[in-house]
């Protein structure tokens, strides 16, 4: 399995990437290919984009924090579950 953890780095770069860029149709895609992968039945998928995605995206960091926000639920809930906010404080 050595292969889709890069793969999943990759992955994340390209998203922040297309974050940084404004390019909103392309994150709402992988967003959601990744909360698909999120839900899956596959316990290894499903952690997989925990460790190589959301941890990665380090959602604790108060600049990502609106980009958390925005992320469909699976994924939002797994940054609730490493410990990590997910919500913009008032």
């Amino acid at each position: 399995m050595p292969s889709k953890p890069v793969l999943f780095g990759d992955l994340t770069r390209f998203v922040l990437q297309a974050h940084r860029q404004g390019n909103d149709e392309l994150v709402g895609r992988c967003l959601s290919f990744l909360e698909s992968a999120m839900t899956s039945d596959d316990a290894d998928l499903r952690n997989l984009v925990a460790v190589s995605f959301v941890e990665n995206v380090r959602p604790w960091d108060p600049a990502m924090a609106h980009f958390v926000a925005s992320w469909p639920k699976a994924l939002r809930d797994e940054a609730a579950a490493q410990g990590r906010p997910t919500k913009l404080e008032s």
